[in-house]
């Protein structure tokens, strides 16, 4: 009952230039598949315990620190779960909300939701609920919530279409099957600490765990400009929400090729070279703070899809 409730809601969401590029089969398979891949966490003690361990909290319920399914009220269903130590929130407990069939903007229902989900998690003193929202213009022109995060698309066919970037030429991909590369990359998230505050907690260099699976796909590029290495991309075969095709895990130009359009050019070289059927997108979050970031996806063809963002509960 709760993910038939969450996909119908999602699926009323999706814009309709989206729609243009997506089978109701792709969308209906990608939301269902995600919601069933949160339910998994409402019974896995073993994941449990370990999310436990790690955030080495007072509360030792084991059963606290599993996903949830609820009935907030008047038939507002959520399944959510606590995020302890989320990156640039450190410290402050945050309910993450997986699953939800009301829309939190503009709900005169907010308030009690709030307090249902405070109630639920109160042995950790949440102080923020975060939530995903598909884009909608109209009602995000009036939002002062904090936005966490932006997850930017789009249609890959498409893009392929358009005009290629300036100095598209100068760039050049390698598949990359070793770890040859990533001092190199650290050293680079070193520096733009010391150049950017949001480097130094709500963005940060992914760990090589954390880029294995991209590895072992061969997803993983050097950014090459002039024959020398300039930087790196990471992608991954997944899907978001009503999304499917390829999420950006990772991608940083090192410092002397930026502010020169290299970032659009090895961007578009970089979906020019995926595999992609006409359902395909490509995809990524990236925070509000970051505007290089934003500004090469906009160049490149992506768009605003959603955004992730925190309310104080």
């Amino acid at each position: 009952m709760y993910i038939e409730e969450f996909l119908k809601y999602e699926l009323s969401k999706i814009p309709s230039e989206i729609k243009n590029h997506l089978t109701e089969d792709i969308a209906v398979k990608n939301i269902k598949d995600q919601f069933e891949s949160f339910y998994t966490y409402t019974t896995d003690n073993d994941s449990a315990e370990r999310y436990m361990k790690n955030a080495n909290h007072k509360n030792k319920n084991i059963d606290d620190y599993k996903i949830h399914l609820s009935d907030a009220g008047n038939h507002n269903y959520v399944m959510s779960g606590i995020f302890l130590n989320k990156a640039g929130y450190k410290n402050i407990p945050i309910v993450e909300i997986n699953g939800k069939n009301f829309d939190v903007f503009d709900n005169s229902e907010i308030e009690p939701i709030k307090k249902f989900l405070y109630n639920k998690y109160k042995a950790f003193d949440p102080k923020k609920i975060c939530f995903f929202e598909i884009a909608d213009s109209e009602k995000e022109s009036k939002q002062e919530n904090e936005c966490e995060t932006i997850l930017v698309t789009g249609h890959i066919n498409t893009i392929k279409k358009k005009d290629k970037p300036d100095v598209y030429d100068n760039v050049s991909l390698e598949r990359v099957y070793d770890y040859e590369f990533y001092d190199k990359y650290v050293s680079e998230y070193e520096q733009l600490k010391e150049e950017n505050e949001i480097y130094k907690g709500k963005v940060r260099a992914e760990s090589m765990n954390s880029l294995k699976d991209a590895m072992a796909n061969g997803l993983i590029y050097k950014i090459i400009i002039d024959g020398k290495l300039a930087g790196i991309f990471a992608i991954s075969k997944t899907f978001f929400n009503y999304c499917s095709g390829y999420y950006i895990k990772e991608e940083i130009l090192f410092r002397e090729f930026r502010g020169k359009n290299f970032a659009a050019a090895a961007q578009r070289k970089m979906i020019d070279s995926l595999e992609a059927s006409e359902n395909d997108f490509i995809f990524g979050t990236i925070v509000p703070e970051n505007h290089a970031s934003l500004k090469t996806a906009y160049k490149c063809g992506r768009e605003n899809a959603g955004k992730y963002y925190l309310i104080n509960i």
